[in-house]
């Protein structure tokens, strides 16, 4: 008797929404006699299938017959799941039928996706090309494989150690036609050594009243800078001071790449300002992670606020990529000494002549106190005094007035 096997497979897991879907269902008779008027019929839950049934005249015992089945995928704008239903039945040579039958669960992505790509993705620090800083292109392509337009925004984001250069926006706004792709690119530039997992892009849309976002989900892209990067500071010991003293300034150069440097700089000294010992000037060899402190002693000129600029430094790594830094700026107040001291010297004379006093000084204040406290109690009394007549002198008027 014959026995019908059914078996059903495709290529991949998930698929896009444009391409039609092709299975390979495979009908097998494993029994001992021909099975005839081979009958295959397909169907899904959701999308079409191109040719739902199709036929197969004998299949021999132990042979095997491939249908390709070819289904045009649903569209939805988060994607979807869809089952295909395969049935095939037949007959014997006494008209007896059998039959068998299986499924197949099948994932389709949404109609609007994404892609990024960066390139290189390794990169130098300082290195030059064709009169720039070398920078990283980021890719981003937008497809929508609906059969409409629809508008997009496209985001996309930047570890903070890299710059966009030459756009003010990671952002932007397209078109895109039914069945089309649009391609956006973009210049990355670092300012870190490390390595770097760049985050993934997103496309945002509204569909019937609803917002939807799509993210690249394909492999992380990672870029890696090497290089030297050396960064300065500026401390004084001292900020205020008199004229004429000193004041200690020091300089802190770290190298915070990854590759060795050749480093030079001599700070620029103000005017009336005068170095009197230590480093302000320097040349050699800071290892990557290293730091160095450089110290200088500087007597202040004249009085006013006077502004250190920023030391300006200079290196080179070990590919001979240059590069150059500034550190911060110091501010220093110079107080006149000698106006402050004449003023000191009045103040001490003020307060040493106000507290001094003679007996006779001190008789005349105490007479003074006496004939003051007479003088308080004699006009209490004649006021007192007054107030006390002003009642029956105003009693006097109003009964005059009366009669």
């Amino acid at each position: 008797m014959p026995n019908i096997e059914l078996s059903m497979t495709t290529e991949q897991d998930i698929y896009d929404p444009n391409i039609p879907i092709e299975y390979d269902v495979v009908v097998k008779n494993s029994g001992t006699v021909p099975i005839r008027g081979i009958v295959l019929k397909t169907t899904v839950t959701d999308g079409r299938v191109e040719q739902p049934t199709q036929e197969c005249y004998i299949i021999e015992p132990s042979f095997s017959q491939m249908f390709k089945v070819n289904v045009i995928p649903p569209k939805s704008p988060l994607g979807t799941s869809f089952t295909i239903n395969a049935d095939v039945t037949g007959y014997d040579y006494k008209g007896e039928t059998y039959s068998n039958s299986t499924t197949k669960d099948t994932r389709v992505s949404s109609y609007i996706a994404i892609e990024k790509s960066v390139e290189p993705d390794e990169l130098f620090l300082n290195r030059m090309v064709y009169g720039k800083q070398e920078t990283a292109q980021i890719n981003l392509t937008v497809h929508n494989m609906a059969d409409f337009s629809t508008l997009v925004n496209v985001y996309d984001e930047l570890p903070e150690s890299f710059l966009p250069a030459d756009i003010e926006s990671l952002k932007w706004t397209v078109i895109l036609d039914p069945d089309s792709s649009i391609f956006i690119s973009y210049q990355a530039m670092p300012t870190m050594t490390g390595s770097f997992t760049l985050s993934p892009a997103s496309v945002e849309w509204i569909k019937d009243g609803e917002t939807y976002v799509a993210q690249y989900a394909g492999s992380q892209n990672v870029i890696d800078v090497h290089g030297a990067r050396v960064v300065a500071e500026k401390l004084l010991s001292r900020n205020v001071l008199y004229v004429g003293e000193n004041t200690d300034v020091r300089i802190i150069l770290t190298n915070i790449g990854d590759e060795d440097a050749e480093v030079s700089f001599s700070d620029t000294i103000p005017m009336g300002v005068k170095v009197t010992g230590g480093e302000s000037e320097w040349s050699g060899s800071l290892g990557a992670g290293e730091r160095k402190d450089f110290v200088y002693t500087m007597q202040s000129g004249e009085a006013g606020d006077t502004s250190l600029p920023g030391v300006e430094i200079s290196f080179v790594d070990s590919h001979d990529n240059h590069g150059s830094a500034v550190s911060n700026t110091v501010n220093m107040y110079v107080d006149d000494l000698y106006s402050t001291d004449s003023q000191n010297s009045y103040l001490e004379q003020t307060s040493a002549i106000s507290p001094t006093t003679t007996p006779t000084t001190q008789a005349l204040e105490s007479d003074l106190s006496r004939w003051g406290a007479a003088g308080f109690m004699v006009s209490s009394f004649i006021t007192l005094m007054c107030v006390i007549a002003i009642v029956p002198i105003t009693a006097y008027l109003l009964i005059t007035r009366v009669y």
